[in-house]
């Protein structure tokens, strides 16, 4: 008798499992849809309205306009790193003091990759780099509600990947106006 529960023990737990992964089959191709839909309105948005590069000064005359698109040039991380090189931080500095004079904004932070590795890399890279500036500014006092981030992966290239100076190009953090 005690085998016979413990076999219909297995049978539950090997249905358990089986439901389980097809709830978590489910949200995985949710999520990658968002993520695809986000690329989509990206996309679309950059080829309206195409990044330009954060003001050199940030004072009272440079305002948040929603829609506005930044590219964070002189934010880097080493390579296969998602940590900041100390040479990002002064770049990091004048996002906050934008983000201070302009308080009612939202911002999402975007990371992007080349194309040297796998798609699932650059997307978990890109990731994690977009949410390494967001946690900066969240350490600086900027409000996490005004913030979002996203890793793109490769998936948002802007330059040649077959050059070096094309990859460069390509391995960088954007800064999006959101309200």
């Amino acid at each position: 008798m005690k085998f016979k529960d413990d076999d219909q023990k297995m049978l539950e737990h090997d249905q358990a499992l089986k439901d389980l992964k097809q709830r978590m089959d489910s949200i995985t191709n949710i999520v990658r849809d968002s993520l695809d839909n986000l690329l989509k309105e990206y996309k679309k948005h950059i080829s309206e309205n195409p990044a330009v590069n954060f003001p050199e000064k940030v004072d009272n005359n440079v305002k948040a306009k929603v829609g506005d698109v930044y590219r964070l040039n002189k934010v880097e991380f080493n390579t296969n790193s998602s940590y900041l090189t100390k040479e990002s931080y002064p770049e990091l500095d004048k996002v906050v003091e934008f983000l201070k004079l302009n308080p009612n904004s939202h911002i999402r932070v975007s990371g992007h990759t080349d194309y040297t590795a796998s798609d699932d890399y650059n997307q978990w890279l890109s990731d994690r780099r977009a949410k390494r500036v967001y946690d900066y500014l969240q350490d600086k006092g900027i409000a996490a509600d005004r913030m979002t981030y996203i890793g793109f992966g490769r998936k948002a290239p802007i330059a040649d990947n077959n050059t070096e100076e094309g990859r460069a190009l390509n391995r960088r953090v954007e800064m999006e106006v959101t309200k």
